[in-house]
């Protein structure tokens, strides 16, 4: 198991807010996105897209829940 922070980035004027996580390179995207929905609470949005980032831009989109977070260099999440 490794932590890894993650960023959310609200679709309204609220600053982005960093979470840390704990997962193992074997689990999936969709775990990422339940552990981050733990970690927002009752404010969590019902859409949540999940997209990685590299150099201030968005890589990719991550759109598979069976791709291994082992693929996913850094995640910012936007809702």
């Amino acid at each position: 198991m490794f932590p890894s922070g993650v960023t959310f980035v609200p679709a309204s004027s609220k600053n982005p807010i960093r979470y840390l996580v704990t997962l193992n390179k074997q689990d999936k995207v969709i775990k990422l996105k339940e552990q981050l929905i733990n970690c927002i609470g009752q404010d969590a949005p019902k859409n949540i897209a999940l997209a990685e980032v590299l150099d201030s831009h968005i890589a990719r989109i991550l759109v598979s829940r069976n791709c291994c977070i082992v693929k996913v260099r850094c995640c910012i999440y936007m809702h």
